[in-house]
């Protein structure tokens, strides 16, 4: 193959592998944010799980107040029935500094049950009005989710539909270019580019007669300075030096 036919074939190669690397850098991308969705509907679940372990929390306060202090009421009716019944006025005295040491401590877990209820109150409405918050937020991002996944399907089937004309076109090309298209792929961003005005258009490498004569015959010959393949289309360098006008 020469002339025309292999530039043409590889230029067309070097467009597919640009829209090739873009798909793939565009299902990265969108993988990355569906992930990105993923952990935030995570750390979601984990902060309501958060303020509910909260709730179970000051629950057990309450819970725990009001058994001392139950114990506490029933230590002082049992120590005043007790004292109704003394005779003796020491032991009268000792049983009465019980009572009043029970009455105390009942009096102060009666306290902090009250500051333990409004604890409760307070962390079970933080925790309703941040599950409808956590909640909506944990729709929107699900729906998020359903887009950017029917999205990657959809590039996906465009990365394999252009795969497959990647592979028609490169079976086009001799084995020996490609090979080292391939190579200069990986080493530039353009492996190909065209003779304009008797320089390399991407280093703007002169020329010599020699090649220039040799590549309006052969089709494809590789820049002396940055190694690009470059060919020459009398066309297109008509046309660049209109457009410059």
């Amino acid at each position: 193959m020469a002339g025309k036919a292999l530039w043409q074939n590889l230029k067309d190669l070097v467009d597919f592998d640009k829209k090739i690397l873009k798909l793939k850098n565009d299902i990265d991308s969108t993988k990355k944010s569906l992930n990105d969705d993923s952990v935030q509907i995570s750390k979601l679940k984990v902060l309501l799980e958060s303020k509910s372990q909260f709730c179970l929390q000051m629950q057990k306060n309450v819970d725990s107040f009001e058994l001392d202090s139950k114990t506490f009421e029933d230590d002082e009716k049992a120590k005043q029935f007790k004292l109704d019944s003394v005779k003796n006025q020491k032991e009268y005295k000792s049983i009465e500094a019980e009572v009043e040491h029970a009455r105390k401590e009942r009096v102060k877990f009666e306290n902090q049950i009250t500051e333990a209820w409004y604890n409760l109150e307070n962390a079970k409405k933080d925790y309703d009005a941040e599950k409808i918050k956590i909640i909506e937020k944990e729709e929107l991002l699900a729906k998020d989710m359903e887009v950017k996944t029917a999205s990657i399907q959809d590039l996906n089937s465009k990365l394999n539909m252009l795969n497959e004309e990647r592979n028609t076109i490169s079976s086009r090309i001799p084995a020996d270019w490609l090979l080292k298209y391939d190579r200069m792929k990986n080493s530039v961003e353009d492996p190909i580019a065209p003779v304009i005005n008797g320089s390399c258009s991407a280093c703007y490498y002169a020329v010599l007669q020699q090649d220039y004569l040799r590549l309006k015959r052969s089709g494809v010959l590789p820049c002396r300075s940055c190694y690009r393949f470059l060919y020459y289309d009398e066309e297109e360098e008509k046309a660049l030096q209109q457009a410059k006008f």
